[in-house]
């Protein structure tokens, strides 16, 4: 399987990886580490690459376990959320498919980022219609073994790199201003492409170096 740390919302890239490995196993046991996917994605916006980052209580730190990080809520990032999502994919093909959705999820209030990064998975497998299995570490082992590809903590440089390094592309809403834009989160992909995802996806994992 593919081992790594809780993302929300995941790059491309992480899912073409998790059905070539037959699976996706996420960290459960590690502590929180600032300036990473754990809190934060990417989408294509009419003004290039945008990051958009779920903002947590103060006082979080590299020794929180990732499972009891907690999200800051009286912060008006939800609000953004939905200016961001109808700003740059409100003319989208899928937009109105699955908006409502995405939306009550964030409305449930999650007071961890670990519950809402799992449950935002399990919306973009349904949706997205990704054949891929999903478990979770029941301890910290800073050595994995075979067959296990570990690729917890990769520095966004992995997932955002300046080259193509083979990553497929498909249409984008901006693609015309902007050119494509690799690797950005599930998110862009199930917004330009809806139930084709899963089947894309599969393509490109056999495809794929």
């Amino acid at each position: 399987m593919l081992l790594i740390e809780s993302h929300i919302l995941p790059p491309i890239s992480v899912f073409i990886s998790a059905i070539k490995a037959n699976g996706l196993c996420l960290e459960a046991h590690e502590n929180y580490q600032k300036k990473s996917l754990r809190n934060r994605f990417f989408i294509a916006s009419q003004n290039g690459k945008f990051q958009f980052s779920i903002p947590l209580k103060r006082g979080k730190s590299n020794q929180t376990i990732i499972t009891e990080v907690n999200i800051a809520y009286e912060e008006k990032w939800r609000h953004q959320f939905k200016h961001m999502m109808m700003t740059n994919y409100g003319s989208g093909a899928y937009y109105e498919h699955y908006i409502e959705e995405l939306y009550n999820i964030f409305e449930k209030r999650y007071k961890t980022l670990w519950l809402l990064n799992n449950h935002l998975l399990e919306w973009v497998i349904k949706i997205g219609q990704i054949d891929i299995t999903v478990e979770y570490t029941d301890q910290y082992k800073k050595q994995i073994e075979l067959p296990t590809i570990d690729n917890r903590s990769l520095p966004l440089s992995h997932y955002y790199p300046l080259l193509s390094n083979n990553l497929p592309e498909y249409d984008q809403i901006f693609m015309i201003e902007q050119g494509f834009i690799l690797n950005l989160s599930i998110l862009d992909l199930i917004m330009n492409r809806g139930p084709e995802t899963g089947v894309l996806l599969k393509s490109w994992s056999e495809t794929s170096s």
